[in-house]
């Protein structure tokens, strides 16, 4: 069996500059490390008569080697955002999440904010783009009005009526909207090169616990839909090698590990 334990590690701080933060980090090949890192973008004053507004964030990968220094840089990409208003900032539940996955000989990445996937090649130049348009949809009402619901149930019984009531005007309010719902939350590549797309799941405020997205849809390397599937409840696909490895949540939110055999249509 091979031998297991720490081999070596790779600095990407960047002495912690606010331009290049890494957020995360994927061996690529025999010793090459993709990076996503984020970046901030200049601060304005809120305009008068305005409570809210976006604080977006720009994204960029970097490809490294084995002593961190950068062999190639992506273009740059649409990163999440937060919620500026005149105390601070917050985290918004439909921010879109900005995504990586490695495969072979190709790197996808995106926003999320739309169903695109770029995708980098072996030297890391720009490839081609999968877009699939129809999957844009706007947000739910409904869908808000639930989240709304779910959070006021979590912190109801911890705050006054009036201050409950002011903070989830604040957490839901319309100018932290965008205009459609948010595509991509994750994206995963298995051993036979398909790329798995995971539909977005908006943030719950002020818990730790996400929910997973529970419909993924299935795409050849070349971007043809192969299948669509939902999984269940508090079920979170995390890997896809051979198998399907799942961590699967009950109701007091203890963790199960599990393998399932993938069906090839």
């Amino acid at each position: 069996a091979a031998k297991t334990g720490y081999i070596r590690s790779v600095s990407v701080s960047e002495g912690a500059s606010l331009d290049e933060w890494p957020a995360d980090a994927w061996a690529w090949g025999d010793s090459m490390v993709v990076v996503l890192q984020l970046a901030t973008t200049s601060l304005e004053s809120i305009p008068t008569g305005t409570k809210y507004r976006k604080w977006p964030m720009r994204a960029h990968l970097t490809l490294r080697d084995r002593a961190g220094l950068v062999v190639a840089s992506s273009p740059a990409f649409d990163g999440m955002y937060s919620g500026l208003y005149a105390k601070g900032d917050m985290r918004v539940a439909f921010s879109n999440n900005p995504f990586a996955a490695i495969g072979r000989d190709r790197v996808y990445f995106g926003s999320g904010q739309d169903f695109s996937l770029f995708n980098l090649s072996v030297r890391f130049d720009s490839a081609r783009e999968i877009r699939w348009s129809a999957l844009q949809e706007p947000v739910s009402p409904a869908e808000v009005g639930a989240l709304r619901a779910e959070r006021a149930a979590q912190v109801g019984t911890q705050l006054p009526p009036e201050r409950l009531q002011r903070m989830l005007d604040m957490e839901f309010t319309p100018e932290l909207m965008p205009p459609t719902r948010p595509a991509i939350g994750r994206v995963l590549v298995d051993a036979d090169e398909r790329v798995w797309v995971e539909c977005f799941e908006p943030a719950r405020l002020g818990t730790a616990t996400q929910q997973p997205g529970r419909v993924w849809h299935v795409l050849a390397s070349d971007g043809r839909p192969i299948a669509r599937f939902t999984l269940p409840a508090r079920t979170r696909l995390e890997a896809i090698r051979g198998r399907a490895m799942v961590m699967q949540r009950d109701t007091v939110d203890v963790e199960t590990v599990a393998w399932y055999a993938v069906v090839t249509p």
